[in-house]
């Protein structure tokens, strides 16, 4: 029996007015939400405030669209970036709050406050996902490609082009290729955003490691610099040291710091904060006596091209075409 996803659970808590018995109890619902102990996700969907205020960004989004897969007349084909939550893409910054759904073109695409409808027509491909449908992985990613970021978009998928990990199971393990992308962006001509959609399917490298490795390459890109080798392992007396970026004209090292590598259990692997930097540190050394100079970043410098310009410009490198 597969095990419930964060879309069953939160589904399971969620209060619907429509299923409450008598005019009292949904009084009575209505003055707990005043009061702050529901929160309210949509027209007559609640859901208990101890358990939103703990939910992470992306899982409140799902939140919203089990309220709103709990109330809209079904059949659903949730689209963009309601399908790459649940596809368990990774977002930059928040994600939005209104679920997205495919209404098809004989009934347009009628959006109300709290539901995002397009009225498309419907994708030859889509997959069950319980009481509803989601477009395909290949067709989320060219829809985000069409409609967002080129940064949101390249990251979702560089992650869907790298090699399944151990551990992974569900939407997570969920792979796409180039040719398949290239497949769904034919069969969409001619569409809005086709141009913005090849250049995110010719950009994205499944060898990048992860959301900050993505977006500080796809600054890079914008900033003129030559493009780096990606994840190229290093060796010494020691073992191998996988780094995230290699120019190897000026012998520079990128690497690209996420809190994560700090704190999460994953990447700590039982060593405290401050283990976890000495070890980061003799890496480093380790590196440098190869000789290499080695920059690193954090979240906030991949982000601001002038920090990040100053990062690469301190490894020797130079632009070598107007940034964009």
């Amino acid at each position: 029996m597969a095990s419930p996803t964060p879309l069953d659970l939160l589904s399971s808590q969620l209060v619907l007015v429509r299923e409450t018995l008598t005019p009292g109890e949904r009084r009575a619902l209505f003055r707990s939400a005043e009061r702050g102990r529901f929160v309210r996700l949509r027209p007559g969907v609640y859901l208990p405030a101890d358990i939103w205020s703990h939910l992470s960004a992306e899982d409140q989004y799902l939140a919203r669209i089990a309220a709103a897969v709990a109330v809209e007349p079904g059949p659903l084909i949730l689209s963009g970036l309601s399908a790459a939550a649940l596809w368990r893409l990774p977002f930059i910054g928040s994600p939005p709050i209104r679920p997205e759904i495919i209404s098809g073109t004989a009934n347009g695409g009628r959006s109300a406050g709290s539901i995002v409808r397009h009225g498309i027509d419907l994708p030859a491909s889509v997959v069950d996902f319980g009481p509803f449908a989601i477009t395909s992985l290949s067709r989320t990613l060219v829809d985000v490609a069409r409609t967002e970021s080129f940064e949101a978009a390249v990251a979702m998928t560089d992650f869907s082009l790298r090699l399944r990990q151990s551990g992974e199971t569900g939407p997570l393990a969920a792979r796409m290729t180039k040719k398949a992308l290239e497949e769904e962006l034919e069969a969409l001509l001619p569409t809005t955003g086709h141009a913005r959609a090849r250049a995110v399917r010719e950009f994205a490298n499944g060898l990048s490691g992860s959301v900050g490795e993505s977006v500080s390459r796809v600054n890079i890109h914008r900033l003129g610099f030559p493009p780096p080798e990606l994840q190229v392992v290093f060796t010494d007396e020691k073992g191998a040291m996988e780094v995230d970026f290699w120019w190897i004209d000026v012998r520079g090292i990128g690497e690209f710091d996420g809190e994560g590598k700090y704190i999460r259990t994953e990447y700590t692997h039982g060593r405290t904060t401050a283990q976890v930097v000495i070890d980061e540190k003799n890496r480093e050394n380790r590196l440098r006596a190869q000789d290499t100079t080695v920059s690193r970043w954090d979240w906030r410098e991949a982000r601001s091209r002038p920090a990040l310009r100053a990062k690469l410009l301190s490894l020797g490198l130079r632009p070598i075409r107007r940034a964009r």
